[in-house]
């Protein structure tokens, strides 16, 4: 499968969402800009968002369809930077299959949802506005 499809960026299915790095930085604003060659930001944070370079397997060229012959699987594959901002972090290099070096993830949408107490105080300030409203009027 391509990493595209793997990832559900394919930007025939749609626009997409913005893409962020764990650093807080937008890497692509739709599925179209992270295929089109180049990164608005570096990908290359770790999980705490620090700086974070390395090789990372990919099995795919620039935009994100299966290279023959260097897919993920085959002797040799074609890995990617992740320290950088054009085309090679996907397809920087085809080196050995052997090799160990990390692989992108990606996760899915994440939606901001308030806490229930949050809604409960904001629905207990509109009642006391709306009370004290009525106490004025009367």
């Amino acid at each position: 499968m391509d990493a595209r499809g793997n990832t559900g960026t394919n930007p025939g299915s749609g626009a997409g969402a913005p893409i962020y790095n764990l650093g807080d930085g937008l890497v692509a604003s739709s599925n179209a800009d992270l295929w089109d060659g180049n990164l608005a930001n570096l990908i290359g944070f770790d999980e705490n968002g620090n700086p974070r370079t390395t090789l990372v397997w990919t099995g795919t060229v620039p935009t994100g369809v299966g290279t023959t012959n260097l897919q993920l699987g085959q002797p040799n594959a074609a890995a990617g930077w992740n320290g950088i901002t054009t085309s090679g972090w996907t397809d920087f290099t085809a080196s050995n299959s052997s090799q160990v070096y990390s692989v992108y993830g990606l996760s899915d949408v994440l939606v901001a949802i308030p806490e229930p107490g949050t809604a409960g105080l904001l629905a207990l300030g509109l009642a006391a506005l709306a009370g004290l409203g009525r106490s004025r009027s009367a």
